[in-house]
């Protein structure tokens, strides 16, 4: 079977995809399914990144250094003293800005 190409935008689609159904990606698994470079992988992120914060979106992506593991987490809320069930779990996420 022939091994298909896929260009920028269903590469970054598919990362965000993957990103709102599993709420968590790796580097290495993204890497060993696309032949992007780690610095490609990076952009990619940045656009994601930039996307959710123009959208005003609910939502941050943050990297969770300890699993080596980039979230999808629900912003805080200001005023809220318990971090809500999604931002509890993997490690202590820091926010990953430019």
């Amino acid at each position: 079977m022939k091994q298909v190409k896929h260009g920028k935008a269903q590469i970054l689609l598919g990362i965000y995809e993957r990103l709102l159904s599993e709420r968590k990606i790796s580097k290495e698994e993204i890497l060993s399914h696309e032949k992007i470079s780690p610095i490609t992988f990076k952009r990619y992120l940045y656009d994601i990144k930039d996307y959710l914060l123009l959208n005003d979106s609910a939502y941050v992506l943050v990297y969770a250094r300890r699993y080596k593991v980039y979230k999808l987490i629900r912003k805080p809320v200001e005023g809220e003293n318990h971090p809500s069930e999604e931002t509890v779990g993997v490690g202590s996420p820091k926010l990953a800005y430019r």
